[in-house]
């Protein structure tokens, strides 16, 4: 559960904390792996949805740190 919070909601908030993107990905997955092997609840079973969930937010993160560190390369490789 703690990897979805630390997946979704920096993708939510991201306007306000756009610079740390890169490392609540990096948590979001560290966090998603390493609860993957963990028991789930006696009442609610495993959840592994929730660590698939973060671990997609996570890679989505990094992807678009990438991607915009990406665009403001090009944008003073032509100017």
């Amino acid at each position: 559960m703690a990897a979805l919070l630390a997946g979704v909601l920096p993708l939510v908030a991201s306007i306000f904390i756009w610079p740390l993107l890169i490392f609540t990905g990096v948590f979001a997955i560290f966090l998603a792996l390493w609860g993957w092997r963990k028991p789930g609840s006696l009442v609610k079973g495993p959840r592994r949805w929730a660590a698939v969930v973060g671990l997609v937010c996570g890679l989505l993160q990094i992807g678009a740190v990438a991607a915009f560190g990406g665009f403001l390369w090009m944008a003073l490789q032509r100017s």
